[in-house]
C-alpha cells in the first residue's frame, strides 16, 4: 500500500457466501479473525480457500487465543499465513465489549496488543496464494429436482418445525442447537447456516448420501469463436465483460442474465455462437447420520447464491426423513442475522428460540428479529447467554421481551467451559467438567415440554 493511501477498513459478514465475496473483492489485505476451535478451524479454512480463489493477500488474528487447541496455530503454518495478533479468553473483555467499549481505550496491554496488530498489518506481512477453482463435475452425485423438491415440498402438519436462531453470530446459537440435538428424541437435525456450516463438528456426524445444489447461471464465451467486437461488453450492465483477444467473463460479477447472447452478432447461428449459458454448481447438499439420529445439512461454495433456496432444500430434505422414519420433529440451526437463509427456516416454524446475550449489537439485533418472528406469526422465546457480563444490557433485553409478550426461558452465565466442551467437538450438556450444563438442560425441558404437541422428552 502506497505510504500516502488513505485505508478503507471493510467490516466483512461472516462466511464465504456472495456477500463476503463482494465485500473483499478487491482488498489490498484481508484479515481473518478466528478461534482456536474446531468452528474456527472449519471456517477459517474455508475463507482461506476463498481468499486463494480471489488472489487476495491474507494473515490471521487469533482471538480467544489461550483455549488449547494447537490445530489453528498449524494449519495457519502449514499454509505460510502469519499470525499477527493473539487475544486472550477473559471474562473482562466480553465484559468491556457487551458495553460497547473500545478495548484500545481501555488500558495500556490493550492498546499495545492493537497497535502490534496494526503495525503488522501496515508492514505487509501477509500470505498471498492462488489457485484456480474449477465448476465440479455434476455427473459424480446429483440429487435429482432440486427445485422440484423446493417448489413442491408441502409442510407436513403433524410434524413440529424448532429453530435456533441468533440476530448476531456468536451469541452460542449452534451450541445450544448442539445439545438440543442430544436431549431430543424422534427427530431430524437440520443445519440451515448453509453459509458456514459447522453443526456436524458437534453431532459426529456420518455421510450417508450428497448431491449438488444448482441455483444460478453464468455465461462462457468461447474464443475461438468470439471476433472480439465488444459489443456483449458494452451491452453488460454487470461490467462482467472485458476484451482481449476475445470477450472473458468475469465469474465473480455474471448474472447469466444471457444478454451477452442476445446483443452477439454471430449467436443466430448455433454453429458460429461463441456464446453459452450454463448452470453454475453453487454448492452441495448432504444427508448423513449423527449420533443422535437422522441429519441433513449443506455447503454454499464460495460466492455461491440463493442460500435460501438452499435452506428450502434442506428443509425439504428434512421432512422427506421424518415422514418416511415416523419422526415428529425438525431441529433447525438457522443463520444469524436477518436474511434470505433465515427467512427460509423460519417460515411456517412452529417456534423460534433466539439466543442473544447482554451486548448493545446483540440487544439491536434482537429487535430485528423479533420483528422477523412477529411478520412471519412465529412463537418466539429467548435465552440470554453469557447472562452475567452486563446486567444493565440484559434489564434492557428484558423490557425488550415484555413489550414484544415474548418469553425468556433461560439465562447462562458466562462459562469458558462451554467454549472447552467446543474443542473436544462435545455438545456442553454431555461435557462433564461444564458447569452449565444443568442450566441447558433446564433450558431444553422448559422449551419442548411447553411446546404444543411434543410429549416425552428425556434428557
Amino acid at each position: 500500500m502506497p505510504s500516502n493511501a488513505h485505508p478503507t477498513v471493510r467490516d466483512c459478514p461472516p462466511g464465504t457466501s456472495c456477500s463476503m465475496v463482494a465485500a473483499v473483492e478487491g482488498s489490498s489485505l484481508a484479515v481473518l479473525v478466528t478461534e482456536p476451535t474446531p468452528f474456527g478451524l472449519h471456517d477459517l479454512e474455508a475463507a482461506v480457500g476463498t481468499l486463494e480463489w480471489l488472489g487476495i493477500p491474507h494473515s490471521v488474528v487469533i482471538n480467544k487465543c489461550d483455549l488449547g487447541f494447537e490445530d489453528t496455530e498449524k494449519f495457519c503454518r502449514r499454509k505460510g499465513i502469519p499470525v499477527i495478533g493473539r487475544i486472550p479468553f477473559t471474562q473482562e473483555i466480553a465484559r468491556l465489549v457487551s458495553e460497547g467499549k473500545l478495548l484500545v481505550n481501555e488500558g495500556e496491554a490493550y492498546r499495545r496488543t492493537f497497535g502490534e496488530i496494526v503495525r503488522r498489518i501496515f508492514s505487509g506481512e501477509a500470505r498471498t496464494a492462488k489457485r484456480d477453482m474449477h465448476a465440479p463435475d455434476a455427473e459424480d452425485k446429483t440429487i435429482h429436482d432440486v427445485f422440484g423438491r423446493c417448489k413442491d415440498r408441502r409442510a407436513a402438519q403433524n410434524i413440529k418445525n424448532i429453530i435456533v436462531i441468533s440476530g448476531k453470530g456468536g451469541t452460542g446459537k449452534t451450541t445450544l442447537a448442539a445439545s438440543f440435538s442430544a436431549l431430543l428424541e424422534d427427530k431430524v437435525v437440520a443445519d440451515c447456516d448453509v453459509d458456514a456450516a459447522n453443526l456436524h463438528l458437534l453431532v459426529d456426524s456420518r455421510l450417508v448420501s450428497s448431491g449438488y445444489f444448482r441455483s444460478s447461471y453464468m455465461a462462457e464465451i468461447d474464443p475461438g469463436k468470439c471476433t472480439a467486437c465488444g459489443k456483449c461488453a458494452q451491452a453488460c450492465r454487470f461490467d462482467a465483460i472485458t476484451m482481449a483477444q476475445a470477450a472473458v467473463v468475469d465469474p465473480l460479477k455474471c448474472e447469466g442474465c444471457g444478454l451477452c447472447e442476445l446483443v452477439c452478432p454471430l449467436a443466430e447461428s448455433e454453429e458460429t455462437n461463441p456464446v453459452t449459458i450454463r448452470e453454475n454448481v453453487d454448492g452441495e447438499a448432504y444427508q448423513s447420520v449423527c449420533r443422535h439420529g437422522d441429519f441433513v445439512h449443506a455447503k454454499l461454495y464460495p460466492g455461491g447464491e440463493a442460500s435460501g433456496k438452499l435452506v428450502t432444500l434442506l428443509r425439504g430434505m428434512a421432512e422427506k426423513l421424518a415422514v418416511r422414519n415416523g419422526l415428529s420433529k425438525i431441529l433447525i440451526d438457522a443463520s444469524p442475522g436477518v436474511g434470505s437463509p433465515v427467512n427460509a427456516s423460519i417460515v411456517g416454524a412452529d417456534l423460534a428460540l433466539i439466543v442473544t446475550e447482554p451486548s448493545m449489537s446483540a440487544l439491536h439485533d434482537l429487535q430485528r428479529v423479533l420483528r422477523l418472528t412477529k411478520f412471519f406469526g412465529t412463537d418466539a422465546q429467548v435465552v440470554i447467554n453469557r447472562v452475567d457480563l452486563n446486567p444493565e444490557v440484559v434489564s434492557d433485553i428484558e423490557s425488550v421481551c415484555e413489550r414484544a409478550g415474548v418469553e425468556i426461558v433461560g439465562r447462562i452465565p458466562f462459562d469458558r467451559q462451554i467454549v472447552e466442551a467446543m474443542t473436544q467437538g462435545v455438545p456442553p450438556v454431555l461435557y462433564a467438567p461444564c458447569g452449565s450444563k444443568d442450566v441447558i438442560a433446564d433450558i431444553f425441558e422448559k422449551v419442548f415440554g411447553e411446546l404444543k404437541g411434543v410429549q416425552n422428552a428425556k434428557r
